[in-house]
């Protein structure tokens, strides 16, 4: 029976997408965002900010979340560098997105489905900066800091997350189930 199992993927609208992403300008200093939940020791920007705060790096990093305890530590200590936001409803969240220099996904360990947030981080056109909680890879951020981006995560097979395609999917299993 497993030659009966077709998995399709959520599909997002890329054209209502499209339509708010912004024409990228570089930023006077390195600029960029996590949009997301945070998970202490799971998916914990923590060695991220200490890190970016003990190089001295100029930097302005954008946090959406609702986890703000666990980046109220840092807010201080960045000097106005870090900024905590509230949730925003998601094309808006998309348009600021599309802004930032570099975007960051933090892994959540979880290696049988791919985030709807790395669909969206994509969509904005953006590099993604895809960190370890516990074993941050200093180089590839120092490269992002300076603008360099030839190790941004990329997602594979991106167009399979096109709702025309998904809807194309399920229409050839109809199809199928047919003959």
């Amino acid at each position: 029976f497993h030659h009966k199992i077709k998995i399709i993927p959520q599909g997002f609208n890329f054209e209502e997408v499209e339509s708010v992403i912004s024409n990228y300008k570089v930023n006077e200093v390195p600029t960029f965002a996590f949009a997301g939940g945070l998970i202490p020791d799971r998916r914990d920007p923590k060695e991220f900010i200490e890190y970016l705060i003990e190089k001295k790096y100029d930097f302005k990093f954008y946090i959406f979340t609702n986890n703000k305890y666990m980046i109220d530590p840092y807010i201080t200590k960045s000097k106005g560098k870090i900024e905590l936001l509230d949730y925003i409803p998601r094309l808006k969240l998309l348009k600021r997105l599309s802004e930032m220099d570099f975007l960051l996904n933090i892994n959540n360990d979880i290696s049988t489905q791919l985030p709807s947030k790395l669909i969206d981080y994509t969509l904005t056109k953006r590099p993604i900066l895809n960190i370890d909680s516990k074993n941050i890879n200093k180089l590839i951020i120092d490269e992002f800091i300076k603008g360099e981006y030839k190790n941004q995560y990329k997602v594979e097979d991106f167009e399979q997350y096109n709702i025309r395609n998904v809807a194309d999917e399920f229409l050839k299993l109809v199809e199928s189930d047919k003959k």
